[in-house]
């Protein structure tokens, strides 16, 4: 009688919790006290029925904790996902500033050898060259780009193109002439001592 009375206790213990929060209709109240009393006559039903309470609870209490345990590793993962990110930015950061370096002493290192990376260094002396044609930057035709040995002036915002370093005036006007017989129109002769342009009179004169 004592374990019927347990067991009894124990049903009412576990349906308290949803049945009795809120106020029962008399037909629940009646519903439930037909079942006490059927389970008060049949301990071993009630018994099974509190071991099987306690497994679903058992199982609902699994499912959280692996839940919890989801929702953790899903929280480490975005953390990792966003310090992966942070490295990436800096990486990149590091990157683009390694670039500009290495542009910046290119620069250096090209006004030290006394030339930029559009004109090569001038030969010493009093060289003719061939001017192409003078253009606004970006709009060199492409027949003049594919010139052999052309090489690029800058004057302001103009282009100036240039080609050959010839010894004697000569050459430089047979360049002209077969470059003006090819379609470039405007070829013409230009002088320069020791890289610096100057005219053809004073280029002659030395």
């Amino acid at each position: 009688m004592k374990v019927q009375t347990i067991l009894l206790m124990a049903l009412l213990l576990a349906v308290s919790s949803q049945a009795f929060t809120q106020e029962m209709s008399k037909e629940e109240t009646k519903y439930w006290k037909q079942l006490a009393k059927k389970h008060k006559k049949d301990p071993q039903l009630l018994k099974l029925l509190v071991e099987e309470r306690d497994q679903f609870q058992a199982k609902a209490q699994e499912a959280e904790s692996r839940l919890n345990r989801l929702q953790s590793g899903q929280e480490q993962a975005s953390n990792r996902a966003a310090q992966l990110e942070r490295e990436v930015d800096r990486l990149n950061s590091e990157m683009a500033n390694a670039q500009e370096t290495i542009r910046r002493l290119s620069l250096e290192n090209d006004q030290l050898r006394g030339a930029t990376p559009d004109t090569p260094a001038a030969p010493s002396g009093v060289v003719f060259r061939v001017q192409a044609g003078a253009f606004s930057s970006g709009a060199i035709p492409q027949q003049i780009q594919n010139l052999p040995d052309a090489m690029i002036e800058n004057d302001g915002n103009t282009q100036k193109v240039l080609v050959g370093n010839y010894r004697t005036i000569d050459e430089a006007r047979a360049k002209a002439n077969q470059l003006k017989r090819s379609g470039i129109e405007g070829a013409f002769v230009v002088a320069y001592k020791n890289g610096r342009r100057i005219t053809i009179e004073e280029a002659l004169r030395n």
